[in-house]
């Protein structure tokens, strides 16, 4: 048995935070990080992820979380890479969905039925106005407005 071993047997492992100090998952609750050992308040322990790893103590590193996004973003185009619309677009109007998807996940996008629609025959102009339209353009309207130039115009304009 080696060191890895070891420490998986002695710390188990988890893939979402916890608590070191009682062991629980950790939640966020009205803008606070809440477990088992403070239900009414901060979190008493220490956030624990992985085997072990103290969030507190040792953030992420810049490689770290490049590798996270990495992961999640393959994810998210494998599964928009499904969708027969997402392989007929550029690389810019892809990567504006995958933004997209990114926040609202790509059942959130397959709601687009107008912006899909527009994008299956190329009406960039259409397409982006569905997205300047939307409810989720209110909620974040700079990735909005940012996501329906790089459809309309196929090149990014970031405000």
């Amino acid at each position: 048995m080696d060191i890895w071993q070891v420490l998986r047997r002695h710390e188990g492992i988890a893939f979402t935070p916890y608590c070191d100090l009682c062991g629980g998952k950790i939640v966020r609750y009205l803008g606070h990080w809440r477990c088992d050992c403070a239900p009414f308040g901060e979190v008493a322990g220490e956030m624990t992820i992985g085997i072990g790893h103290n969030l507190s103590a040792r953030p992420l590193t810049e490689t770290q979380v490049q590798d996270i996004l990495g992961e999640d973003v393959a994810a998210i185009v494998g599964e928009l890479g499904k969708l027969a619309w997402f392989d007929q677009l550029d690389p810019i109007r892809a990567q504006a969905i995958t933004d997209m998807a990114f926040t609202m996940g790509v059942v959130g996008v397959q709601g687009f039925r107008e912006m899909i629609d527009s994008l299956m025959t190329q009406d960039w102009g259409a397409a982006a106005d569905a997205i300047i339209q939307s409810k989720w353009a209110r909620e974040a309207p700079t990735r909005a407005a940012e996501d329906a130039a790089a459809i309309r115009t196929g090149a990014w304009v970031l405000a």
